[in-house]
């Protein structure tokens, strides 16, 4: 806990200390954060558009490189990006202006960002393990069935509904947990914590208006589920404006700017 409150009484930046956010607590608003995050993704929806078709790009030339590539992707080149994100939000809501630069800013922090995608990886598996130990179970069960008759086929259902039953309990759990991380990528990008206190940090402040924060994830996940029905090119608007909500969200508890005030 030391090393989370351990702060100055004032943030350099005027922005609020962890110390006051977690003392005393925080308004957010899911209808602030849509309004105010919705004014930063127009201000720069071309250039959240170009970057996210570049992202993508890069993504995908990792992908043709065996092994490395896909550790690349995975823990330097798409943390990266999603830092771009934010710090492209940041700047559009504190300076009106984004550069170049910021979209990279995130290569800075690759250190932190990797280890933040590490633990998530880590933490999923961990949850996942009943999954992976019921598919044991299961082949094990199924080994030695005769599929094609219809008895066959009724004993597969019986063994398999349970194992749906216990991958939809660890997909809910995974996704309860990840609510906790919202406030990381922003915490290590913009804030400027290191990604081990930037995790308990945004914990600790997640877990103080839980229930926002899940239904905030809810409204993001739609908005993308929308982009995806638009012939997936729909996604390529609606990622970064879901990006720009939530570091509206972070900015009404650590940045003391509201829509009201922000320029």
């Amino acid at each position: 806990m030391d090393n989370i409150l351990d702060q100055p009484t004032a943030h350099p930046n005027g922005r609020r200390t962890i110390d006051e956010v977690l003392t005393n607590g925080y308004n957010m608003s899911i209808g602030e954060a849509w309004s105010r995050g919705t004014d930063i993704w127009k201000k720069n929806i071309g250039g959240f558009v170009l970057f996210l078709i570049i992202a993508l790009i890069v993504q995908m030339v990792c992908s043709f490189i065996p092994f490395v590539g896909s550790i690349a992707s995975t823990f330097i080149t798409g943390p990266a990006m999603v830092a771009g994100f934010f710090m492209a939000a940041y700047k559009l809501s504190m300076f009106g202006k984004v550069e170049q630069s910021d979209y990279t800013f995130g290569f800075k922090k690759i250190a932190d960002n990797a280890l933040f995608v590490l633990i998530k990886i880590v933490v999923s598996i961990l949850i996942f393990i009943p999954v992976i130990i019921s598919i044991i179970s299961e082949i094990a069960l199924l080994v030695g069935l005769n599929y094609k008759s219809p008895e066959g086929i009724k004993q597969v259902v019986a063994i398999l509904m349970p194992l749906i039953g216990v991958v939809l309990i660890c997909a809910l759990v995974l996704l309860l947990v990840s609510v906790l991380f919202m406030l990381v990528y922003q915490l290590i990008n913009v804030y400027g914590l290191n990604a081990i206190t930037a995790i308990k940090v945004s914990s600790k402040v997640v877990m103080k208006n839980y229930f926002s924060f899940i239904l905030l994830a809810i409204v993001c996940g739609l908005i993308n589920i929308a982009g995806g029905l638009c012939l997936l090119v729909g996604l390529l608007f609606t990622i970064p404006l879901t990006y720009c909500v939530l570091y509206a969200a972070y900015e009404q508890i650590f940045e003391n700017k509201s829509a009201a005030t922000a320029v």
